[in-house]
């Protein structure tokens, strides 16, 4: 009988030769990494420079139009305060000032509706005219809500009393200058909206 002559080939499916090929690979991704890795690692770094570049000058407008929200708001309390001043006042309590966000948005597109007409503001006795741009609506036009309660002695005064609530409308010239009193509106009794 004779011997058949059988040899095995151990790499019957090239495993050798994919091992080698991915050993190849591995040498040429090394190479491109000696490349790629300093241009990743730059741009890793510059990312998180403009994020925080962004972020800091992000933090910086949103601190600045909160001081002009609180300069408004305190430009009506301060209206309102006065009011105890009056004579034909007997009791006086403000309950509620705040920014409305819903009534801004409500008062910028009605005052779009008339861009390029000239309002008039007003506070304490002083009254200046403000041109109608899309700028000044966006940017220098505001609206308050307020609540509060108001006792009238009606014998010096025809004015109405009780619980009141109203939006006061503002305006500035700019962000340098002081919020005036354009106009207010009950809006057949403002409600108090979540914004």
């Amino acid at each position: 009988m004779g011997y058949i002559n059988l040899r095995i080939n151990r790499d019957l499916f090239g495993v050798r030769a994919v091992k080698k090929r991915l050993k190849n690979l591995g040498s040429v991704f090394a190479e491109k990494q000696r490349i790629w890795l300093p241009i990743l690692l730059a741009a890793v770094v510059l990312a998180a420079v403009a994020l925080i570049f962004f972020g800091i000058q992000n933090s910086a407008r949103n601190q600045a139009r909160k001081l002009d929200e609180e300069a408004a708001v305190k430009t009506v309390e301060g209206f309102l305060n006065n009011m105890k001043e009056d004579p034909s006042v007997l009791d006086f309590s403000l309950l509620k000032v705040r920014i409305s966000n819903e009534e801004t948005e409500w008062l910028r597109e009605r005052e779009k509706e008339v861009i390029g007409d000239t309002v008039i503001a007003q506070r304490g006795g002083d009254e200046k005219e403000f041109q109608l741009t899309d700028d000044f609506i966006d940017n220098d036009m505001i609206a308050i809500y307020v609540h509060y309660t108001i006792t009238i002695d009606h014998t010096l005064s025809w004015a109405n009393d009780g619980d009141t609530k109203w939006y006061y409308y503002l305006v500035r010239e700019n962000q340098d200058s002081p919020w005036l009193f354009y106009d207010k509106d009950s809006r057949t009794q403002a409600t108090e909206k979540k914004d």
